[in-house]
């Protein structure tokens, strides 16, 4: 969402007590921003391809920002400068999630396409994969 800048150097109201021109121009800037970033269900996240978050947004100055990776179809956030997944819902087989060593495990969840619960995730925590059922 780009803010408009504030016209500081300006007043807020003329001799008549009416709201002058820039100030008036800046609110409007103002609101028409916010609705449009906004919805009935919240903040609207902005949306980039992948290569467009690594090569302009991945910079300590964003660091706490949100971005819909639309390639990936992930949220990312910026921890440390670097915009790093926020869910990570991977299509595995059962012997694949299996195979996935200890140190690469934490942080992602696998939905295995070949067993017969399949309301079962799989979630990588502390390198184990530990199996959340939901119905």
């Amino acid at each position: 969402m780009i803010i408009p800048d504030m016209p500081a150097d300006h007043r807020i109201v003329d001799i008549n007590g009416h709201i002058t021109d820039h100030w008036r121009t800046f609110f409007h800037l103002l609101t028409q921003q916010l609705q449009r970033k906004t919805s009935e269900s919240g903040i609207i996240m902005p949306t980039r391809p992948q290569g467009t978050i690594t090569k302009f947004l991945d910079k300590p100055a964003n660091i706490g920002g949100l971005v819909y990776d639309n390639d990936s179809k992930n949220i990312r956030g910026n921890m440390e400068g670097k915009y790093n997944p926020m869910l990570d819902l991977q299509q595995k087989t059962g012997a694949e999630i299996a195979a996935i060593p200890a140190t690469q495990r934490d942080g992602h969840i696998y939905h295995a396409t070949d067993v017969a619960a399949p309301n079962d995730l799989k979630i990588g925590f502390k390198g184990e994969i530990k199996t959340l059922t939901y119905s």
